[in-house]
């Protein structure tokens, strides 16, 4: 509806008076044409009896009455509702009082006197006043009908932000990132919505969270889109990133910026991008599509920005959580896991093992050199020589194996589906590898490990874990720096 009444009077153009100055303006000839005219055509008749008080007071009448209704409106009124419709009610009265100037024109002639076309101008005039004035009305009820009807929109739009803000907060940080994307794609009727999180360690910009409508896309177009890591300044996902600018593109098949991925089809498609932003740093990328030209409003834009700007804030709380939860779950200086997760896994992975029957293999690892590292060379050296064990075992072990620091230089692994030679395998290709780093020339590093396999050398997780500590002590009594897999008596000792 707003985009039928663009013409003076809509709310693009709200707190002029613009409606009302056309009327007077029609209304001023008007009046000097009937005066004229009846003065030239009957002196005698009409002059002497004019009741020029009247008629003066029906001008006075005509235009300080729609101005007085709309300085009354906008002081009052129109600030606080938003709706300019005084300038619509003021034409109105314009029309309203010249088609009464033209009826009393009539009357004050002799209508027996009066020629015909003198008496067709009069009347005409008048109902062509009265015909303005209904066509105002029904145009002013329109607009306000279409203002009353965005008011509404508006309002859904923001009842829906503000859904959208408490989720945040009653959700897990995935769950709302994909809620935040569905609320926009349907509040904005889009064909595709996808949020995109910048990874400062690839430097791409990553979907995280998308939907788009199946009668648009292929499904092998979907897939690519959500697997598709934008660089900076590629394409307009890109170019929003770099500038930290919100970008409306009317036709992307057009657009310079636009690179294509084959899959969509024909025909034209408009793009609306919003970056995230909090306190100036650049977090992602909103980015809407609908298929045809033109078709995103600065509204729309706005709204986007509004929820871009909440998205942000979720963003940001929820990897202060995850952060959180990290260092729970994590050691703060290996980045493995901590001793608290290795009980929860060790007793969820060994019901499972038992459950399938299948192998489980657990290996202990044990420093030969931290102290000697820490007292010669200092415990920033012994740090670094800790974090090096560590990379060597994420870089041996699958990644559906769990890696563990124990405790002070004690780790531990859990390796599901494994048999005790593979087990022994992979820690022999730890103890290599740990064997080979050079922190310095003054002290070698070498590790002690102990290998033992659930339902072979244990029956329990606690008899799992015994067994392989028993193992990994057996190595540093043989000497240090080598793999020892347990004897198949510790499944006796641990039941």
């Amino acid at each position: 509806m707003r985009t039928l009444f663009r013409w003076p009077g809509h709310r693009a153009m709200a707190g002029r008076f613009t409606v009302i100055p056309i009327m007077v303006g029609l209304a001023i000839p008007y009046l000097v044409t009937v005066l004229l005219y009846l003065s030239q055509t009957y002196p005698d008749q009409w002059l002497p009896e004019t009741p020029w008080g009247l008629v003066a007071g029906k001008a006075f009448l005509a235009v300080a009455g729609p101005v007085s209704l709309a300085l009354v409106w906008r002081r009052f009124q129109a600030p606080r509702l938003g709706i300019w419709a005084y300038d619509w009610v003021g034409g109105w009265m314009v029309a309203y009082a010249m088609g009464w100037i033209g009826a009393i024109g009539q009357d004050l002639m002799d209508r027996t006197s009066l020629d015909p076309t003198g008496r067709l101008i009069l009347v005409w005039a008048a109902v062509s006043w009265v015909l303005v004035g209904t066509a105002l009305l029904v145009s002013g009820a329109l607009t306000l009908t279409g203002l009353m009807n965005s008011e509404r929109s508006e309002r859904k739009r923001l009842e829906a932000l503000i859904s959208f803000t408490q989720q945040i907060t009653s959700m897990d940080f995935q769950t709302t990132l994909d809620s935040a994307v569905r609320e926009l794609y349907h509040l904005l009727d889009a064909d595709a919505c996808v949020l995109y999180l910048w990874n400062d360690q690839d430097q791409v910009l990553i979907p995280v969270a998308g939907i788009h409508s199946e009668s648009v896309y292929t499904k092998e177009y979907i897939d690519r889109m959500m697997a598709f890591r934008c660089p900076k300044g590629h394409g307009l996902t890109g170019a929003v990133m770099e500038s930290g600018e919100p970008y409306i593109s009317s036709d992307v098949s057009t657009d310079p910026r636009t690179t294509s991925m084959p899959g969509y089809g024909e025909g034209h498609k408009s793009s609306i991008l919003a970056p995230l932003l909090l306190e100036g740093r650049r977090l992602g990328v909103v980015r809407l599509t609908r298929r045809g030209i033109n078709q995103f409003t600065k509204d729309d834009l706005d709204l986007t920005l509004s929820f871009a700007g909440q998205a942000a804030l979720m963003i940001e709380h929820g990897r202060v959580l995850q952060e959180l939860a990290s260092l729970s779950m994590t050691d703060a200086l290996t980045g493995l896991f901590n001793a608290r997760q290795f009980h929860r896994i060790l007793e969820r992975e060994a019901s499972l093992a038992q459950r399938h029957q299948q192998p489980l293999s657990l290996v202990m690892i044990d420093s030969d050199s931290l102290k000697q590292m820490n007292d010669r060379l200092g415990h920033q050296t012994g740090d670094l020589y800790l974090k090096q064990i560590a990379q060597v075992i994420r870089e041996t072990i699958r990644r559906t194996d769990f890696a563990f620091r124990y405790a002070g230089d004690e780790f531990l692994l859990i390796l599901p589906q494994t048999e005790p030679e593979m087990a022994l395998t992979v820690a022999e290709r730890i103890r290599q590898g740990v064997e080979r780093m050079r922190l310095s020339p003054v002290v070698t590093g070498t590790i002690s490990l102990g290998v033992a396999t659930l339902l072979v050398h244990a029956s329990t997780p606690e008899g799992l874990l015994a067994a392989a500590d028993d193992a990994m002590y057996q190595s540093k009594r043989a000497g240090k720096n080598r793999t020892t897999l347990a004897s198949s008596s510790a499944l006796n000792a641990s039941r």
